[in-house]
């Protein structure tokens, strides 16, 4: 017997490899949350958020082919918006994947060392219900990495699938750091929410 990691209940699943399984959907559900948001966001108190009316409104996002630029400086609540959409998304069932500071760079090198493939990742992530970037527009990515994320964007605006950004960077800044084109999509398949104001 092994014990679920999530509730610890005794499950007699996958007792040959002695990995512990999640034993309901649920339990499979928040082994998602556990390994996509850091910990520090899912324990979030609004009351300490400084932009209560923008994490009020990022919070009430709902699915559909429109996704989220969540904007402002540090410490505005950007996050653990984005956290709290994206916790509340798998909870609800959707396949999701997303990248916390500085792993899509990470990713898209571990990608193209092991498969010499970078368009295998665009394309897995184009399947994904749903798609979050946080910290989007710090990394300096080389021309391979913007067209990839230009790209994974493209596919999932075809598809009409949403992607969330946080970020530190405005849309006018983020021109001379992306592909021609990138940013007037995110601008037109986001809404945009400001976290300064």
């Amino acid at each position: 017997m092994v014990n679920c990691p999530v509730c610890h209940r005794s499950t007699d699943r996958d007792t040959w490899t002695l990995r512990p399984v999640p034993c309901t959907e649920r339990c499979k559900r928040e082994m998602a949350v556990r390994k996509l948001v850091p910990r520090l966001y899912r324990e979030s108190d609004p009351e300490k958020i400084k932009s209560r009316e923008s994490y009020s409104k990022a919070l009430s996002w709902e699915y559909g082919p429109k996704g989220l630029y969540l904007v402002g400086k540090s410490r505005t609540g950007k996050s653990r918006a984005l956290y709290g959409v994206v916790m509340r998304c798998i909870r609800a069932g959707m396949k999701v994947d997303g990248f916390r500071p500085g792993e899509f760079v990470q990713r898209m090198m571990d990608c193209m060392a092991l498969e010499y493939n970078p368009g295998g990742l665009v394309e897995r992530l184009s399947k994904k219900d749903l798609v979050f970037i946080d910290d989007f527009g710090k990394d300096t990515l080389t021309e391979a990495q913007q067209l990839a994320y230009f790209n994974m964007l493209e596919r999932r605006i075809g598809a009409g699938k949403p992607t969330l950004f946080a970020s530190n960077v405005r849309s006018r800044e983020l021109k001379d750091r992306t592909p021609e084109g990138f940013v007037e999509r995110i601008v037109e398949f986001c809404e945009v929410v400001d976290f300064d104001k």
